[in-house]
Formats: C-alpha cells, sequence, structure tokens
C-alpha cells in the first residue's frame, strides 16, 4: 500500500454499481478511463512518501475520541484511523471523511486477513 501526502492525493472515482456503464457497449470510454487510472497509479507511485507491506499489518481501527484538554489530541480524529504494524507502534491516517476512514478500516482488515489465511495455507 502506498502512501502519498495530502498535496499529492489522486483517489480513484468512489466504486459504482456494477453494470451501470457496461464496458461492452462503450469500449472507448472503458479504454480512456483505464488509461487514465494507470496514469493516476503512476503518478501516485512516483509521489508516494512511503509504502505499507500488508502482509506486516497487525491491527488496523479508527482512531477514538481525544478526552477534554488532552495534549495528545488528534486532529480530524473523526476521519483517521490506525495501522499497527508491530506490538505498540501505530501509524495514523487521515482519509477525506469518516465514512472513507470507516471503509479503509473495513477493507484494510479484509486484506490482512485474507493473507493471513493464504499465508497459513501454503
Amino acid at each position: 500500500m502506498y502512501t502519498s501526502t495530502l498535496q499529492h492525493a489522486q483517489p480513484p472515482l468512489p466504486p459504482h454499481k456494477e453494470k451501470s456503464v457496461p464496458y461492452d457497449l462503450f469500449p472507448e470510454v472503458h479504454k480512456e478511463f483505464m488509461d487514465g487510472e494507470r496514469r493516476r497509479m503512476a503518478k501516485l507511485i512516483q509521489r508516494s512518501m512511503g509504502c505499507v507491506d500488508v502482509r506486516n499489518i497487525e491491527q488496523v481501527r479508527m482512531c477514538e475520541k481525544p478526552k477534554d484538554g488532552s495534549a495528545n489530541a488528534i486532529k480530524n480524529w473523526d476521519r483517521s484511523f490506525e495501522v499497527e504494524m508491530e506490538p505498540g507502534v501505530f501509524t495514523r491516517f487521515e482519509a477525506p471523511s469518516h465514512g472513507v476512514a470507516k471503509e479503509w478500516v473495513e477493507r484494510l482488515w479484509a486484506i490482512v486477513e485474507f493473507w493471513g489465511q493464504r499465508h497459513r495455507a501454503e
């Protein structure tokens, strides 16, 4: 998983319902979209500030609401999530909204579980 600064972030378009724009009916539109996605992903990799190996993720969770007056108050805590790579070492990520942060947590956790099961099966 590549990470970037907010200034260089270029998120993909939100997912749409399956078959909402059938690519078999509009092949030129689909090709143009896929070309744009390849350029977007290449720029993201070129401008990334780091990467996270998902095989090393121990835990993924939403940030908790800070207590009033806390010196360690997290700015934008409601749209932030933490990734634990080793016991007690967390990296905080911020998403554009609470819903997007929650989706990141759910999807990252699904990926972590998938690769954990696959590794045990091999």
